[in-house]
């Protein structure tokens, strides 16, 4: 019993001393693998730690960054360093700046930017913040043209251009036109809040052979953009539809007479345009006709139905092809197969008559002739 005892007793002893030799290695273990130090706090060598109050706030045409020095390092740091980028993932270095703060102005509004900034020290640079986006937002930008699609009586219709990005940052509201008679006395003369897509204009009620001169911009809620490059058209007299249009289906081609329009369009009529399809709904541009009044088609198929319409046209313009009458027809082939007169059909003869019956008959003639002659003699 008591040498039991006494093992159990030198048992407990070294386990005794193996813990108390091996309590200072844990302890310096326990230091050295403690969590990163706070955003706040210095790490161990003494590279600050995050900025503090970091944040980013957009405006028009700039976006304004601040934060504070880190709080344990702030007597210790000398200077800044802003990452920048267009995506998430790629933040290269853009600025380096001595103050606690920076108002970003080279930036296009509209777009999208990411920032991080880490404060530096005598002992290196430290923590790069959380990354943070902004995109600064303003007025739209000019439009990229302006241009004049078609001039009628009293009217003038244009269109100017407007892409997805140009719109400053804010949606489209609507665009706003300057005109006037002058180029250098162009004055705001409408506006249009229909949205983006809606480009395309028509100046009605004006009066022809005055020159017209136009500007466009577009508007969003931040303010009205830059206006466009100008344009201009003067609008004339309508040319009205050619005449007594009259369609003539042949054995192989159309024909197509007219007569010139009441109204030339404030010009002499240089020419006509003849528009054909094969059916009323897909007609288009077909031939031009500057001698004469008529045109024949001999590019036509059997069986097949043809549409045309002719306008007229000038120097300045052409005539509204919608405005014209739609002649239609089919080739008629009746009869196409047989003579139309058979003088000659079979030979020289009577006409009307076939060559043998011909002579037959010239026979017969010449005989009673000379039958008749003898009896008389006689």
């Amino acid at each position: 019993m008591r040498k039991s005892l006494a093992i159990i007793l030198c048992t407990a002893l070294v386990i005794l001393q193996f813990v108390s030799f091996l309590s200072p290695a844990l302890a310096d273990s326990g230091s050295s693998s403690s969590s990163p130090s706070s955003p706040s706090s210095p790490s161990s060598r003494g590279i600050p730690g995050y900025p503090a109050n970091w944040t980013v706030k957009a405006g028009t045409a700039h976006v304004l960054l601040s934060w504070d020095a880190p709080p344990e390092e702030a007597s210790n740091v000398t200077g800044y360093k802003i990452y920048r980028g267009t995506t998430n993932a790629d933040l290269p270095l853009y600025k380096s700046t001595p103050l606690a703060g920076y108002n970003d102005t080279d930036v296009v509004n509209g777009t999208t930017y990411y920032y991080s900034v880490s404060a530096v020290t005598a002992d290196g640079e430290g923590l790069m913040t959380t990354t943070v986006s902004a995109m600064p937002v303003g007025t739209p930008v000019q439009p990229t043209y302006l241009k004049i699609l078609e001039v009628g009586d009293k009217m003038i219709k244009m269109e100017w251009g407007f892409t997805f990005g140009m719109d400053g940052g804010s949606e489209i509201i609507g665009y706003n036109v300057y005109k006037g008679t002058s180029p250098n006395d162009i004055k705001f003369f409408y506006t249009s809040d229909l949205g983006f897509i809606y480009t395309i204009w028509y100046d009605y009620e004006l009066e022809n052979g005055v020159t017209y001169y136009y500007k466009a911009s577009a508007y969003n809620a931040i303010g009205e953009g830059p206006l466009s490059e100008m344009a201009s058209a003067t609008p004339i007299e309508a040319i009205t539809e050619p005449l007594n249009v009259t369609l003539t289906a042949g054995c192989d081609r159309m024909v197509l007479k007219w007569d010139p329009p009441l109204q030339d369009g404030d010009g002499p009529i240089t020419g006509y345009g003849v528009y054909r399809g094969t059916t009323q709904t897909n007609i288009a541009r077909y031939a031009n006709v500057t001698t004469g009044t008529s045109y024949t088609d001999t590019n036509v198929t059997k069986e097949q139905f043809y549409y045309y319409r002719v306008t007229a046209f000038n120097s300045k313009g052409e005539g509204s092809v919608f405005e014209t009458d739609v002649k239609n027809a089919q080739l008629n082939t009746t009869g196409c197969d047989k003579p139309k007169d058979c003088d000659g059909c079979n030979g020289p003869g009577i006409p009307g008559f076939g060559a043998p019956l011909s002579v037959g008959v010239l026979v017969i003639a010449a005989a009673l002739g000379l039958a008749f002659g003898k009896r008389r003699r006689t």
